[in-house]
Parts: C-alpha cells; structure tokens; sequence
C-alpha cells in the first residue's frame, strides 16, 4: 500500500469537502483503489484515511 492521497472538492453548492484516496492492490496490471469524500476538514479525512488503510492492510496480510 502506498500513500494517502488528500484533496479539497468543492460540491455544486460551493460547499468545500475533502476526499482521500489510496491504492489497496495491484491486480493484473491495474491499481485497485479505495476512496471516500465529505469530510469536514483535512485533518479529519486523514485521520479515517489512516484507519481504513490499517483495515486493507490487516485484510491483505490474512489472505496471503
């Protein structure tokens, strides 16, 4: 797994949310990626960011 990808959308409405994205697996080839949006502030995405990282993380080492 690699970094956490953090970036500010700005909604139709004007409303400013963050987004983070990270890469779980490279399947055939092709990155697989997990991402989610709507959070308040930076700081908060990355905080949930890291948690799910953690979860793909502890997953991928089972199935191995």
């Amino acid at each position: 797994m690699g970094d956490v990808l953090i970036k500010a959308r700005t909604r139709n409405s004007g409303k400013v949310v963050y987004e983070y994205r990270f890469e779980v697996a490279s399947i055939d080839g092709k990155r697989q990626w997990k991402s989610k949006s709507g959070f308040a502030t930076k700081r908060e995405a990355g905080k949930i960011a890291q948690q799910h990282m953690n979860m793909w993380d502890k997953l991928l080492n089972l199935q191995i």
